[in-house]
């Protein structure tokens, strides 16, 4: 549900706080009680007016404003923001594991913590009836809850001397986290009639397929959501089904042999398991009662190179599709002919739910290859900009060298796609393997034969690009080999330089990217890190050309970034970043200022990439799409 939607329900409220000042023991505080801080109690909106809150996330920034502390009175210093730009887990027990691996139990508390997730569900809760509070009928628990939050206060006041502020990781990163923190708190607004109607829509036809599934199972499976049992049933029936998973799914309903009664369950299994068809669930629970507006939907620096990702209804992961009319209208309407495909149409119009505010209009751009741009830029093969300059293309001219002969204007899609592919696949050091991989996603099956030549290719074209690799995995090896030492390369490129047990890389724009637990060893180098899928803290291999994707990454979401605190200074409201994608509001026929701003078409750029041409595809309109 998330923070924000939380603390907007009535029954949420505070069971107890603490808090410290300064050197001071951590104090208790209850909800009407008063504070103290180095003399008479006073309001708790009085004890932080003017101060500095330091706290683990925005958890507290949000409650406090729920109980009437003005956010703009204090100044918010989050040190799980400051953990994440320094590589390090987000959550205080990781922290406490990966910073004091002999003794975490010293700051963790795992009992506490599941005593605290207790405590905030009623002890019980019959119909009709008020809910039964824990803490309303069991001191001691109480009391040890208390413990478990001064611990808590005490990690945090550690890790506030610790850990390097925000300006310290990069000049920008404090506005940086500000705008993000404004985005959570304006949130987005849903379109909550159509998003009603298309639920109870899915919820008539999930009832009308369920019952034709039941049918053409011949009653066998008594509902296509049983996975198990439909595998089973497929495999008496001769299909080789080692799973029900949509990828499993789609390529069982390719063959042409299929029963028609086994085909149609495939089809309704399908259609049924569409995961974007499910956040139209997830957005009316995290949606807003008061305004119907979904919040908290980025995370500050959640990838290592500092890009935001994705929280609370998930707009990264959103079906592309542009906004139908004639689905709209037939939704409102109530026509029967959705129901058909109901599924897909909803899908193909999920992106819609997303309206701006009344009176406003969303504008969206969406940055033109700039990975792809910035690397030969940053690397200094210049012939590619020049080329981009001059024609606007960046893959015909690469195909063109691949053929050796032919003109730009003749490439084929094929031709393009398969420079595009090199491009992307081998511009980081891949190879064959690469090339191949990531040809099967646009649909192309190269042969080994044939991706071990466009490696070849790309790396005769773009010489630059290849020493880049190198001259960064020999940067990096000196810095690990003498720890201590001054910076290790020069603006513009990337400098090194290990200390403390941590490899800092310092980018052009300032900011510094942080490999925690580096070392060179036979097998390489390597940092520690949390693993994205399993979320524990493992030891990753890099070389050089993935040194190069991290920078390479971390300058376009600087480069990104740059751009939307224009568009904050401009005044226009900076609504959702999704990858390469700002979406903004603004007053109609305010939209091409909207992208002059945001594409540095106004105003000089940065010195740090004067140099770098910068475009994007833009859009506008009164529902979020995806061009």
């Amino acid at each position: 549900m998330g923070a924000h939607r939380y603390w907007e329900d009535d029954s949420s409220r505070i069971i107890l706080a603490y808090y410290a000042t300064q050197s001071a023991d951590p104090a208790r505080w209850t909800p009407g009680m008063e504070a103290r801080r180095d003399g008479p109690a006073v309001a708790l909106g009085d004890l932080v007016r003017g101060e500095t809150v330091v706290a683990h996330g925005e958890f507290e920034r949000i409650w406090l404003t729920r109980y009437g502390v003005d956010p703009a009175s204090y100044i918010y210093n989050d040190t799980m923001a400051r953990a994440l730009a320094c590589g390090l887990p987000p959550s205080l027990a990781a922290l406490a594991e990966v910073l004091w691996p002999e003794s975490p139990e010293r700051w963790k508390d795992a009992a506490g913590h599941t005593l605290s997730l207790k405590m905030c569900r009623p002890r019980a809760c019959k119909p009709g009836t008020e809910p039964r509070w824990w803490d309303r009928e069991d001191p001691d628990k109480v009391r040890r809850l208390g413990e478990y939050c001064y611990r808590d206060v005490e990690l945090v006041r550690w890790l506030d001397e610790s850990l390097p502020e925000l300006h310290e990781i990069g000049p920008l990163e404090p506005e940086v986290y500000e705008l993000n923190w404004q985005m959570n708190r304006r949130g987005i607004l849903l379109d909550r009639s159509s998003l009603e109607r298309a639920k109870a829509l899915l919820d008539r036809v999930e009832v009308a397929l369920s019952a034709e599934f039941v049918d053409a199972t011949g009653g066998a499976v008594t509902s296509p959501r049983a996975a198990v049992a439909f595998a089973e049933w497929l495999r008496s029936g001769g299909v080789e089904a080692p799973d029900v998973k949509e990828s499993t799914v789609s390529r069982i309903l390719e063959r042409v042999d299929l029963r028609p009664e086994v085909r149609r369950a495939l089809e309704i299994r399908q259609g049924l398991a569409r995961s974007s068809t499910a956040k139209i669930g997830k957005m009316i629970q995290v949606m807003s009662p008061r305004d119907s507006r979904a919040r908290g939907n980025s995370r500050y620096y959640g990838a290592h190179t500092g890009r935001p990702t994705g929280q609370g209804i998930q707009v990264r992961n959103l079906p592309r599709g542009k906004p139908d009319p004639a689905f709209w209208s037939q939704l409102h309407a109530g026509e029967p002919g959705l129901e058909g495909n109901a599924h897909a149409l909803i899908a193909e119009n999920l992106r819609g739910m997303l309206i701006p505010s009344p009176g406003k209009i969303f504008a969206g751009v969406d940055l033109s290859a700039i990975e792809a741009l910035d690397l030969a830029y940053y690397a200094g093969d210049a012939w590619v900009l020049d080329e981009f300059r001059a024609t606007g293309m960046l893959y015909e001219p690469m195909a063109v060298r691949w053929a050796g002969s032919g003109d730009i204007h003749s490439v084929t899609k094929t031709q393009r796609n398969a420079a595009k592919i090199g491009v992307l696949a081998c511009g980081y050091g891949g190879g064959s393997r690469a090339y191949c991989s990531m040809g099967q996603q646009y649909g192309l099956d190269f042969s080994a034969g044939e991706g071990e030549t466009a490696k070849t290719l790309f790396r005769a074209c773009r010489p630059a690009t290849v020493r880049s690799w190198y001259q960064t995995e020999q940067d990096v090896t000196y810095a690990l080999r003498n720890p201590g030492s001054d910076w290790v390369g020069a603006y513009p490129r990337t400098a090194w330089r290990m200390s403390g047990g941590v490899l800092r890389g310092r980018l052009a724009s300032g900011r510094v990217l942080c490999y925690p637990g580096a070392q060179l060893d036979l097998d390489g180098i390597s940092y520690m890190r949390t693993d994205p899928y399993t979320r524990r803290w493992v030891r990753s291999r890099v070389w050089g050309g993935l040194l190069t994707e991290n920078i390479i990454q971390a300058r376009c979401r600087d480069i990104f970034e740059c751009g939307a605190l224009r568009l904050r200074d401009a005044g226009i409201s900076v609504v959702l970043t999704v990858y390469d994608e700002i979406l903004a509001e603004c007053d109609p026929g305010e939209e091409s200022r909207v992208v002059d701003t945001f594409l540095f078409r106004t105003g000089p750029k940065p010195a740090w990439f004067q140099g770098l041409p910068i475009e994007g595809k833009a859009w506008s309109g009164p529902r979020y799409a995806k061009t």
